[in-house]
């Protein structure tokens, strides 16, 4: 690492490259049966992280009565799973379908659930209606850990009176949106009341032909052989939140914060000091979770199900709470 001052301390870096190797994690291995059990507690996993972490501010107001200074973070964290005694995946949280997992040679906590078939081109093998098809196995679907993570902020004072402001961001993390999948199912999500004229005769997942012209509820698409619709009979079989398919509800779980903003002001006086014995007396309000930029719709991305190792996943979760707090702080 290194911790770098110029201009008389004003303008201050630090950068940190780190590597950690963990083993003997504890969990549950898999043993054989005939041992009469199903698991045992052993130190079996092994994993390791490589990161690089940046800081930077900069004061550039220095006044008697003017005070003012930005600052910036950036960090990036690569994770992965190095072994597991031979175990091929361990479930850390969600369902079986749709759940989070420990994988040997893969980061912590990757999606794991139904996938689309594909062949040896990782292209959608598709039925005779140009529908794509189910694999005969699941797998990672997705990774929830981001790209890098970082934050702004400003810090800016006039005499008595201070104030700033927080951003953070998320980058480049997958998500999984069970949510929309069962909302799908039973009809209740915009998508579904979206309504389309097809140019040209088109199949829904039934085999059955939607001539041109005509309007229906439903969505077009095409998966590469051509348009076809996704109607009732998609959102309620392959297409539902309860189908085998988890694949199709990963997104872009990116987003962008302003965490907090405050405005503080003190209040100093010889009446304060010769009459109440008090320093000061700081009056703050603040407020925290005040705004959200992110792709996903009707979902807060920084939520998750199960929290801890179950990150990237979202079923009828809340929102995290937006608050504002009033402070009154009195030094004696």
């Amino acid at each position: 690492g290194t911790d770098l001052r110029f201009f008389e301390d004003r303008l201050k870096l630090t950068a940190t490259y780190y590597e950690n190797y963990i083993e003997n994690l504890l969990f549950e291995v898999l043993v054989a049966p005939s041992t009469g059990f199903l698991e045992k507690y052993d130190n079996a996993a092994e994993m390791e992280n490589k990161g690089i972490e940046l800081d930077v501010s900069y004061a550039f107001l220095q006044s008697n009565d003017w005070n003012g200074n930005v600052f910036f973070n950036f960090n990036a964290n690569r994770n992965k799973v190095t072994s597991l005694s031979g175990t091929e995946s361990l479930l850390l949280a969600g369902f079986t379908n749709a759940g989070t997992r420990a994988v040997e040679g893969e980061p912590l906590g990757v999606l794991w659930g139904g996938l689309w078939a594909k062949d040896e081109a990782s292209n959608l093998i598709l039925d005779e209606n140009g529908f794509p098809t189910v694999a005969a196995e699941a797998g990672i679907y997705g990774d929830p850990n981001p790209d890098w993570r970082g934050g702004a902020g400003l810090n800016l004072g006039w005499k008595d009176i201070s104030a700033s402001i927080l951003f953070e961001t998320f980058q480049g993390g997958d998500y999984s949106e069970a949510t929309r999948g069962v909302l799908y199912t039973f009809g209740k999500h915009a998508d579904n009341g979206n309504e389309v004229t097809p140019t040209q005769d088109i199949l829904n997942y039934d085999g059955e032909v939607i001539p041109a012209g005509q309007q229906v509820r439903g969505n077009i698409v095409d998966w590469g052989a051509g348009p076809v619709l996704l109607d009732q009979a998609w959102y309620t079989t392959l297409g539902s939140g309860f189908g085998a398919v988890r694949e199709q509800f990963v997104t872009d779980g990116s987003w962008t914060r302003l965490r907090e903003a405050s405005v503080s002001y003190t209040l100093r006086n010889s009446w304060l000091r010769n009459t109440l014995k008090l320093q000061s007396v700081v009056f703050t309000a603040a407020g925290r979770n005040l705004a959200l930029w992110t792709d996903l719709v009707g979902v807060d991305p920084e939520t998750s199900l199960t929290g801890g190792f179950g990150q990237g996943l979202e079923y009828f979760t809340n929102p995290g709470t937006k608050s504002y707090l009033f402070t009154l702080k009195i030094n004696y």
